[in-house]
């Protein structure tokens, strides 16, 4: 009797519990059901509020080529544009980059000389132009960014020395009055100031407005150069000085042929080749003392006859008398430089001549091959010897020479 009510309790118990179980499996359905289809909706709702344009975001270089078109204060708006590109970049990051690149923008200054953390990224113009690197700061804070949009619409010139350099050498080529704040901040530059202390210490004094006349004829490397030298802990020397005339010299700078002859004559005569001292001696002033100097010891140079004899029209002009039809250069020196031909033909002193025993003429020594670049003045002041004596030892009825040609050299008296 016992036995079979607890069998019937058992089958209802476990009719309860199958029933729990089913119950239960159906409650957990239908919440995932719901659960499921209100995730899909709201994913759908998410997806459907995005706006278009976002799948199709114009790329690095796009963007990039877009703002080399901009102009600099064009550029300085777009600092405030925190909008997200590729790889992280915001389109501000990529307005500052060409500002700097390509805009000579000081952001040095700008952050007070803050250091500052950039990368290198690989940028073309043009889709087929050439590829460079562009640096561009992409760490810099908000904070760091209102300081350079503040400094760029307050700062008249916010330019690097390089970028005032230029803004001047465009003014004096077309010839237009210059901003006397361009002019001041240049002054300023580290690059000016190191090459004020080059001519300062070559014992060269040259007025500002001059110096900066000439500096914006050559090349910024070049001064450029002569600060770095200095920042180096080199100390400025004249040949620092001659390295940067004579690089001015290679991009045919006016000015840095009157400044050289002006600070080293020497060195033109000695160290130029043919044609730079030509140039040299086409752009100086024959009025003034040091460049007359200079031309007349061109003359009684050892250069090719040439150089001497475009010298000697240039001293004939300046005296106002006009160039010999049957020009010789003995004639010229005699006109131009008479104590150069006396010290020549002077003979040694008795006091030097004496116990001294004349050598014999050999045949080497009384004759002269003609040589590449020779001429009769040339020859004479090697052999020690006057010109008029060469042309009459040799019949000689004009200067010219021939490469080869045989020359007698009669013994000087």
């Amino acid at each position: 009797m016992d036995e079979g009510i607890w069998q019937k309790r058992s089958r209802f118990l476990a009719q309860v519990l199958i029933f729990s179980v089913a119950l239960n499996i159906a409650f957990f359905a239908t919440f995932s059901y719901f659960l499921l289809k209100g995730r899909g909706e709201s994913a759908t709702v998410a997806l459907a509020s995005l706006p278009k344009e976002k799948s199709n975001l114009p790329t690095n270089p796009e963007v990039l080529q877009e703002y080399c078109e901009k102009n600099f204060q064009e550029l300085v708006e777009l600092l405030n544009d925190k909008e997200l590109l590729e790889e992280g970049y915001q389109r501000r990051d990529f307005a500052l980059a060409i500002l700097s690149s390509f805009h000579q923008f000081d952001l040095e200054r700008a952050l007070g000389g803050a250091a500052v953390q950039k990368r290198q990224i690989l940028f073309s113009i043009h889709p087929e132009g050439e590829t460079f690197e562009l640096a561009v700061f992409s760490g810099l804070t908000d904070e760091q960014y209102e300081a350079i949009i503040r400094f760029a619409n307050t700062e008249k010139w916010p330019l690097t020395s390089e970028g005032l350099f230029f803004e001047i050498k465009r003014g004096f080529v077309a010839g237009r009055s210059l901003d006397p704040k361009l002019i001041q901040a240049f002054l300023m530059s580290p690059e000016y100031l190191a090459c004020a202390t080059l001519f300062h210490r070559s014992g060269f004094e040259i007025a500002q407005e001059e110096l900066i006349r000439f500096l914006v004829e050559g090349d910024w490397m070049a001064i450029k150069n002569i600060h770095e030298c200095q920042m180096k802990g080199d100390i400025l020397s004249m040949n620092h000085m001659h390295s940067l005339l004579f690089d001015y010299l290679q991009r045919r700078s006016k000015k840095a042929a009157k400044l050289l002859v002006s600070i080293d004559a020497e060195f033109a005569l000695k160290r130029l080749a043919d044609e730079q001292v030509l140039f040299v001696l086409d752009n100086i002033d024959l009025n003034e003392k040091k460049q007359i100097q200079f031309a007349k010891a061109l003359l009684c140079s050892a250069r090719g006859e040439r150089v001497v004899k475009i010298t000697a029209q240039k001293l004939y002009a300046y005296i106002g008398e006009p160039f010999p039809q049957n020009f010789r250069i003995i004639e010229a020196i005699r006109r131009f430089c008479p104590e150069a031909l006396s010290s020549l033909s002077a003979a040694p002193a008795p006091e030097q001549q004496k116990n001294i025993e004349t050598p014999k003429p050999s045949k080497s020594s009384s004759t002269y091959i003609v040589k590449e670049g020779d001429s009769l003045w040339k020859i004479a002041k090697k052999q020690r010897i006057s010109v008029d004596k060469i042309i009459e030892a040799n019949s000689l009825q004009t200067e010219k020479l021939k490469v080869g040609q045989e020359l007698k050299i009669p013994e000087s008296r």
